[in-house]
């Protein structure tokens, strides 16, 4: 068995000695998102946003959202003259409403178990 000194082991190529090394890799210098980019995604977003703003309400004032909301819609005859005046909650599950036809007015007393309808009576004032 033979011994290689350190002095002798420069002739003998290595495996470490015979591959090239590699170049190093150019890492990118500048921000990767620009402020530029990132303001013209807001931007973006934004009019995305009020553009689907824009078509709900023109939708809801055509009465295409009818069906979904819960709110019913103001009537648009104008011949019509029932109107509520005044609505007072006294519970939970009771309501007074203060109905006119235009002529005379009504207290309607809406619950969970039943209905009533009477006619209104408002006190008159005495002038003296």
């Amino acid at each position: 068995m033979t011994l290689i000194l350190a002095s002798q082991s420069s002739a003998i190529p290595t495996t470490h000695q015979a591959v090239a090394s590699p170049a190093p890799i150019p890492f990118r210098k500048t921000s990767i998102v620009s402020g530029s980019e990132v303001f013209g995604v807001l931007l973006t977003t934004l009019l995305f946003l009020a553009a689907i703003a824009a078509l709900g309400w023109f939708a809801r004032r055509q009465g295409w959202l009818d069906r979904w909301t819960s709110g019913t819609a103001p009537a648009r005859d104008a011949g019509r003259s029932l109107a509520i005046l005044e609505v007072l909650r006294i519970s939970r599950k009771t309501t007074l409403y203060r109905v006119s036809n235009g002529k005379r007015e009504f207290l309607l007393a809406e619950s969970n178990a039943h209905i009533e309808l009477a006619p209104a009576q408002r006190d008159q004032e005495v002038s003296s």
